[in-house]
């Protein structure tokens, strides 16, 4: 899931890099980053459509795919042909493109949220808000389907999709997050528009300065470092298995799986698993691959921790908020020291 966020991170990197360069070079310079902005605009659909498929561990169906990699494609090969003239039509053609993808994106979290926990829910239903709200607003960058405005809402798009996605790491409280983000954004833009006496250009940069503003700080935060698993377990006991499970709230909301939780799949499989400190999507061999992700939709888990016993045993654990690629090593320092306890 890492990587195709930052996948995504680029890409609207580039979008918005592209869209500030158009404004400041000359006529025939701008016409050779207009393409470069096309193309990167043709295959934002699929980079969100993958991302999608991560968040949801389910894939989309493959006609779906296909209009989203052939879209890519197809406009493209018109950026790099024709995309020194863009004609009307052809916009229309994009931005429909665009927000057919986008709809499918929201129809897939739509249908697949119920089985997950509900960590997964709540970081599925903070990028669902992120989506709903980009359709309307990227479609007023074209200027054949919202001609005559005086702001056009793309970049805030764009930044409002970072931002979301910045929540990712809150768990059931990152929908909330991302409604107060917008509330501030907005109360910053309003506040820009008072003072330029309603001027619709300033409001606009009021909000958007504002969102940088959150988004800088969460960054930093971030680097800063907030309460991980490691730290966590320092404080606790090594010595007392309960105070390791319940020194982080991620463990402490575990679910101990063993006996007849475990009976519906084959003894050989589940003791393969039970040989691994730590079993997740990412960290099993390619032909357990099928058999790990089945027992982890079953139990609306992300992880699997190995706990110590004479038969197979495991913590179910459901990151639910964006994992970290540390978590998977942390978790196994989690089964180590809970082994070296026993």
């Amino acid at each position: 899931m890492a990587r195709r966020l930052v996948t995504i991170y680029r890409l609207v990197a580039a979008l918005l890099v592209c869209r500030l360069v158009i404004v400041l070079v000359p006529g025939a310079t701008a016409s050779f980053v207009t393409v470069a902005l096309m193309v990167v605009a043709a295959w934002l659909p699929l980079a969100g459509l993958r991302f999608a498929e991560e968040l949801v561990r389910r894939h989309a169906a493959r006609w779906i795919k296909l209009l989203a990699l052939v879209g890519g494609a197809a406009f493209s090969v018109i950026a790099l042909t024709i995309g020194f003239v863009w004609s009307g039509p052809t916009l229309v053609a994009l931005a429909t493109f665009q927000a057919i993808v986008v709809a499918l994106m929201v129809m897939l979290i739509t249908a697949n949220r119920t089985g997950l926990s509900q960590g997964e829910r709540a970081t599925a239903d903070t990028f669902l808000i992120a989506l709903a709200a980009t359709i309307p607003m990227a479609l007023t960058d074209f200027h054949a389907i919202a001609p005559g405005l005086p702001v056009r809402f793309g970049p805030f798009a764009m930044l409002l999709l970072v931002l979301a996605t910045s929540h990712l790491v809150d768990g059931a409280d990152a929908p909330r997050k991302l409604v107060r983000d917008v509330l501030l954004c907005l109360g910053g833009g309003g506040l820009a528009a008072l003072a330029s006496e309603g001027s619709p250009s300033a409001a606009a940069f009021g909000t958007a300065l504002s969102a940088l503003a959150l988004l800088v700080e969460r960054f930093a935060r971030s680097r800063r470092g907030t309460e991980g698993l490691v730290r966590a377990l320092a404080r606790a006991d090594p010595r007392d298995p309960a105070a390791l499970l319940a020194s982080h709230p991620l463990l402490a909301t575990g679910r101990v799986i063993e006996g007849e939780a475990l009976a519906a799949w084959p003894q050989a499989t589940v003791s393969t698993l039970a040989a691994m400190p730590v079993v997740s999507d990412s960290s099993v061999d390619p032909d357990l691959r099928d058999a790990a992700r089945d027992l982890l939709d079953s139990l609306a888990a992300t992880h699997l921790v190995r706990l110590p016993g004479d038969q197979p045993r495991f913590l179910a654990v459901s990151a639910g908020s964006f994992a970290g690629p540390r978590l998977g090593d942390e978790l196994i320092l989690l089964s180590r020291l809970l082994e070296r306890s026993a």
